[in-house]
């Protein structure tokens, strides 16, 4: 289902915030299920995205909480 958000949102700009939680709960998924060489992008990719989005922040270790909060309620 993560896979079939991705495709959705189709990398369009105005989805940003959406892709990247979603691009890191994929990597999250891939990595418990021993993908570490895919789940590692996928995080380290949606880490990248979130440090575009929110600039300001000066966070070592980014978790699950920093990207739901890049959603709205509604849309988790």
């Amino acid at each position: 289902m993560l896979q079939q958000a991705l495709d959705i949102y189709n990398n369009d700009v105005k989805y940003q915030n959406e892709i990247a939680r979603t691009m890191y709960k994929l990597g999250c998924a891939k990595l418990d299920n021993e993908d570490t060489e895919s789940g590692t992008a996928l995080v380290r990719e949606a880490e990248s995205m979130y440090r575009l989005i929110i600039p300001r922040i000066s966070v070592s270790k980014l978790g699950e909480d920093d990207f739901d909060k890049l959603v709205m309620s509604w849309s988790r």
